[in-house]
């Protein structure tokens, strides 16, 4: 009584003093604590290493020298790469990406497409990680006994207790 627990940014519960704090559903709390990771993960989206790639692929795009990449420049690398495009996906792709509305991408404008291409692949990679994870984890022997080995979800599950009961914590 008088106690109060959180959650902390690991996911871990935190025994802590009684705050006046409204109670939080679970999923408002769950929500909560996702807002708080992804804060963490925005403060760090590109590594030093990254951003010097990134400006390294900008000077290789930038075929002419001059300080930005045109939609013929970013056609022309798209397709040494290999990746099958044309000019007007080069100008669209541009287009949307250009901040400034100059017709091409400066340093600038590239690293914020990279570093969305970049926080996209790595939200994907962490989405596998994630599904492989919840695929080869063990089973508890409750967690057993109460999911669906069909399904590999949990169900819902009544137990009855006629006798009376109390709760030590």
């Amino acid at each position: 009584v008088g106690n109060a627990a959180s959650v902390d940014a690991d996911g871990f519960v935190v025994a802590g003093e009684d705050k006046k704090r409204p109670e939080l559903s679970p999923e408002a709390a769950q929500n909560e604590l996702l807002a708080q990771q992804t804060q963490q993960k925005k403060l760090i989206l590109l590594s030093d290493e990254e951003k010097a790639a990134i400006a390294g692929a900008f000077k290789s795009v930038d075929t002419d020298g001059s300080g930005t990449i045109e939609p013929e420049e970013l056609e022309a690398t798209m397709k040494q790469l290999g990746l099958s495009c044309t000019l007007e996906e080069a100008t669209a792709l541009v287009a949307k990406n250009d901040a400034d509305g100059n017709g091409c991408l400066d340093l600038e404008e590239f690293t914020v497409l990279m570093e969305s291409l970049l926080v996209q692949q790595r939200r994907q990679a962490e989405e596998q990680a994630q599904k492989a994870l919840e695929l080869e984890r063990e089973r508890s022997p409750l967690e057993a006994r109460t999911s669906c080995w069909i399904c590999e979800s949990w169900q819902p599950v009544e137990i009855k207790w006629d006798k009376p009961a109390t709760a030590v914590w």
